[in-house]
């Protein structure tokens, strides 16, 4: 019996000292993400501002190859100064989250449909809730969850005026939240990548962004103890679906990815 027990402490020491070791690679993970995407912003200016400046003084004075090869750089310049800025972006999920406290997810639906006014003004749409729950976390996260789901479903709208959805659905240990739209829809073969940062099913210059937008989504969920997926077929809308624990007693350690 006693080696039994020493077994189990031997296995639970192990599994403290994997566990320790996993947080102590993910903040310093935290911590290269930010620092190498901070430090790349002063050369990008550099290269921006010279780029600019021989826009500024030579275009039109060259012929149509240079004044082509000088506005190819020039966006290339604009896409890196927007992944500089997600990776940023995505390496405060952790580092700079706040501590837990009670959110209503009515509010942060209405946050987001604040900052996509324009959008959905623009396209038409239709954005609507069922009653949400007030769930334990990140206020500014949620928010951003849903303002980046649902936009989304904006821009890959379809060619009727865009219909999107969010509700909710209690099980026993958690809520199940889902965002559904009658979009174009994605190929099942796209189910997973689409959470891969920078990856874009859908590459065309005429929509915006850089691909970061559901790995944000996905690593605010991950670090709220949930799972986010997609159901959808290409052509016929698509519904992602992201699931909340709903607190009992007391939250665990909440990380914060802060320094103590």
């Amino acid at each position: 019996m006693s080696h039994s027990g020493d077994h189990c402490q031997e296995l639970y020491d192990q599994l403290e000292a994997s566990n320790r070791a996993l947080k102590a690679s993910n903040l310093e993970l935290q911590q290269f993400a930010y620092v190498a995407s901070h430090d790349l912003q002063a050369p990008l200016r550099h290269i921006s501002g010279f780029v600019e400046l021989l826009a500024r003084r030579y275009q039109g004075k060259t012929d149509e190859k240079a004044d082509l090869w000088i506005g190819e750089t020039l966006k290339s310049v604009e896409l890196m100064r927007s992944m500089i800025a997600d990776l940023l972006e995505y390496s405060r999920v952790d580092s700079q989250a706040g501590d837990p406290v009670p959110v209503d997810l009515n509010s942060a639906f209405e946050a987001s449909l604040l900052r996509l006014k324009a959008p959905i003004s623009e396209n038409q749409a239709s954005v609507t809730s069922e009653s949400l729950p007030t769930l334990m976390g990140d206020p500014a996260q949620f928010t951003q969850l849903l303002h980046n789901l649902i936009g989304n479903a904006l821009k890959y709208r379809g060619p009727a005026p865009p219909e999107i959805k969010v509700t909710a659905e209690k099980g026993e240990r958690e809520w199940t939240i889902s965002v559904s739209d009658n979009g174009i829809g994605i190929d099942p073969a796209y189910h997973r990548t689409i959470f891969l940062m920078f990856e874009r099913v859908y590459s065309s210059s005429k929509l915006p962004g850089t691909g970061i937008g559901l790995t944000l989504c996905q690593r605010i969920v991950q670090r709220h103890g949930g799972r986010i997926w997609v159901e959808s077929e290409k052509d016929e809308g698509a519904t992602f679906k992201f699931t909340l624990p709903i607190p009992s007693g007391p939250l665990p350690h909440w990380p914060t990815g802060k320094s103590t």
